[in-house]
C-alpha cells in the first residue's frame, strides 16, 4: 500500500512538475518563435548584402500565423479602446526614432500641422476623429456617398473587363481620386482631374521625400 501510495504521489509530482516547468516553456517558445524567424532571415539578408548597421525596430511581431490579431480583437472587441493598441506601437516607435532605428514620424507635423488628425494623440485625436466620423458614417451620408460612387465603381469594372488586363493598383487609385474629386468638389473625370491627380501625386512624394 505504501508504494502504491508512493507512485501516485510521485506520478501527481511528475505531471505538476511538468505543469509548472514545461507549460511555460512552451508558451514562451511559442510566444518568441516569430521573432526568432524574423530574426533569423533579416540576420541572413543583412549578411548577405552587407549592411552591417541595419536593425530591426523593436517590437514582438506576434504569434505564428496571427500575428497580432489577437491583440487587435482584444483592443476593439473587449477593451474598447482601440487607441490603446495604437499608442503601444506609437511609443515603441518614438524610442526607436530616438536611438537612430526609424526616421522621423511622416508626415512631418512641419509639412501638415500640429494638431493635423494624424499628428495628435489621445482627447484630441478622439475629438478630430469623432467629428470626421460625424459627417461621413451617418445613414444619410452613406446613401450620399453610395450614390456618388456605385456608379463609378460598375462604370471601372466594366472598363476593366474590357480591357482584360489591367494594372489594378493604378485603375484603383484613379477610380478612388475621381470619386473624391466629385464626392469634395463636385468635379467629373476630365483632363484637368487628370492634372490634378499627377499634381497630387507630386505633392505626396514631396511629402515623403521631407526630412
Amino acid at each position: 500500500m505504501a508504494t502504491m501510495h508512493a507512485q501516485v504521489v510521485a506520478e501527481w509530482a511528475w505531471w505538476i512538475g511538468l505543469l509548472l516547468g514545461g507549460v511555460p516553456l512552451l508558451a514562451l517558445a511559442v510566444w518568441h518563435c516569430n521573432d526568432v524567424g524574423h530574426c533569423a532571415a533579416f540576420a541572413m539578408r543583412r549578411w548577405r548584402r552587407r549592411h552591417r548597421r541595419a536593425r530591426l525596430p523593436p517590437g514582438h511581431t506576434g504569434l505564428p500565423f496571427v500575428g497580432e490579431s489577437l491583440a487587435l480583437l482584444w483592443y476593439f472587441k473587449l477593451a474598447r479602446r482601440p487607441d490603446g493598441f495604437v499608442d503601444a506601437r506609437k511609443r515603441r516607435g518614438r524610442r526607436s526614432s530616438q536611438d537612430g532605428t526609424f526616421g522621423i514620424r511622416w508626415p512631418a507635423p512641419e509639412l501638415v500641422g500640429v494638431s493635423c488628425v494624424v499628428n495628435v494623440d489621445g482627447s484630441q485625436h478622439a475629438r478630430l476623429r469623432g467629428f470626421i466620423l460625424a459627417a461621413i458614417n451617418r445613414p444619410g451620408s452613406l446613401r450620399t456617398i453610395a450614390e456618388v460612387v456605385q456608379p463609378r465603381v460598375v462604370a471601372a469594372l466594366r472598363s476593366w473587363a474590357d480591357k482584360g488586363t489591367v494594372a489594378a493598383a493604378t485603375e484603383i487609385k484613379k477610380v478612388t481620386f475621381e470619386n473624391i474629386c466629385k464626392m469634395f468638389v463636385s468635379m467629373d473625370p476630365s483632363p484637368l482631374t487628370d492634372m490634378i491627380d499627377g499634381w497630387f501625386a507630386g505633392l505626396v512624394a514631396g511629402f515623403r521625400a521631407f526630412r
